[in-house]
């Protein structure tokens, strides 16, 4: 089971995402859901680490982990930022229907109320 959690802060931007674990295998090939997901993720992780506007920390220290903090994102890339994980989000909800019990999302809030 691969298990994805992403932090919400309270400008309702992402502040951390972290994706640990694999999904189940049917054979000795690598499983589909997590090739996609390990896509989707890493393509994120560098897109924002290659944007001037976009500030992060994190990496992947091992096999099937995945660690970002988002430390700032510029005013003027607040929507473009918004957007791309829209689109994140979107690509692992897609891929957690196709390949159901392989794939689990939560997302937490914690703006202040």
């Amino acid at each position: 089971m691969i298990r994805i959690v992403l932090t919400f802060g309270d400008s309702g931007l992402l502040k951390t995402l972290t994706s640990q674990g694999h999904a189940n295998r049917t054979t000795d090939l690598p499983s589909e859901a997590c090739a996609g997901v390990s896509v989707l993720l890493r393509t994120a992780a560098r897109l924002f680490s290659h944007t001037d506007g976009i500030e992060i920390i994190g990496g992947a220290e091992r096999e099937g982990h995945l660690e970002l903090e988002v430390l700032d994102v510029s005013d003027r890339y607040h929507e473009w930022f918004r957007g791309t994980v829209d689109m994140l989000m979107l690509g692992l909800r897609d891929l957690q229907e196709e390949y159901p019990g392989s794939i689990q999302i939560k997302t937490t809030d914690v703006r202040k109320r």
